[in-house]
């Protein structure tokens, strides 16, 4: 088991160095976005210390189910890197939450991730399809779905019960959450042969894609954003505004996606979608630089 977290060790610091980065430099630049972040997340929400102890212990379970490693250790070999890779991704949150006294959610992070990293492995047995609101064409919303269930009803819970208790910040949180978990959908590039099995043009492609999109993304964004209308109507432009912007965000992502493909986004794109998250006008200069590369880079593959 050393071997194996050596191992990440290596892969973490290779992943850094290829996306043109020193290790330190990385871990330095994560540390002061991990702190930020806790700070407007614990600080400027309601049920912030809830929000952050939930989202904590859910990235430290889903790093912690290994389905690659069973074929080399036992199951009792896998429960304990489960749970030590669970404690592991929750330690910064957990500093981070004793240092804010938020002790009872210190307590729920750690019983639910040493809960969830030893629940038993289930071997052989044939696990349900997830059905999925989406339509059988756009195959990173279905993936994105099922990967990414618990957080969306989180998100969609926060956004019923923002609007239930007329709370408008926690609404606005969730329309942005839920953004950033579509986004999330296309992380991952993919082969170039289901790319190259669409009988488009590059422009006819991304059309394509982008209307997926607009339809998915916002059939799940739009009934919060009714809500919030609802419950501050004087505010309705502020949110017709930020649902737009919003919906920005993934189409950067899959144009990035496609503009680098079959590789991953460079560190440069990185950077520049994050600017655009601090300051959203950046779009408009974005989307048009990252476009015109997409279509450069489709062309010889469609």
């Amino acid at each position: 088991m050393n071997y194996y977290f050596l191992l990440q060790f290596r892969r973490l610091t290779r992943i850094t160095s290829e996306a043109g980065f020193h290790p330190i430099l990385a871990f330095i630049l994560a540390l002061l976005i991990f702190l930020i972040a806790s700070n407007l997340i614990v600080n400027s929400l309601t049920y912030g210390g809830l929000l952050y102890a939930g989202g904590a212990t859910y990235l430290a379970t889903s790093s912690s189910r290994l389905p690659l490693i069973q074929s080399l250790f036992s199951s009792r070999q896998i429960r304990v890197i489960q749970l030590l890779n669970g404690l592991i991704v929750l330690f910064p949150f957990l500093v981070f939450t004793m240092y804010c006294d938020l002790f009872h959610e210190t307590i729920v992070m750690v019983f639910f991730t040493i809960l969830l990293s030893l629940k038993p492995n289930y071997n052989g047995v044939r696990i349900p399809v997830i059905p999925t609101p989406f339509g059988a064409r756009s195959f990173e919303f279905m993936a994105g779905f099922r990967k990414n269930l618990l957080p969306i009803v989180i998100a969609i819970a926060l956004g019923g019960i923002a609007i239930y208790v007329g709370n408008f910040n926690l609404g606005v949180f969730t329309v942005v959450l839920i953004w950033l978990i579509i986004s999330n959908f296309y992380s991952d590039p993919e082969e170039k042969f289901f790319v190259w099995n669409h009988s488009m043009d590059p422009v006819q492609f991304l059309t394509y894609k982008s209307i997926a999109i607009l339809k998915y993304g916002l059939g799940l964004v739009i009934p919060i954003s009714l809500g919030l209308i609802i419950i501050k109507p004087d505010y309705w432009w502020a949110i017709t505004l930020g649902v737009v912007f919003g919906l920005l965000l993934p189409l950067s992502s899959m144009l990035s996606k496609y503009a680098y493909l079959p590789g991953r986004s460079d560190s440069l794109n990185a950077v520049l979608l994050g600017s655009c998250l601090l300051f959203p006008p950046l779009f408009l200069f974005v989307i048009p630089m990252t476009l015109v590369k997409a279509t450069r880079n489709l062309t010889s593959i469609l």
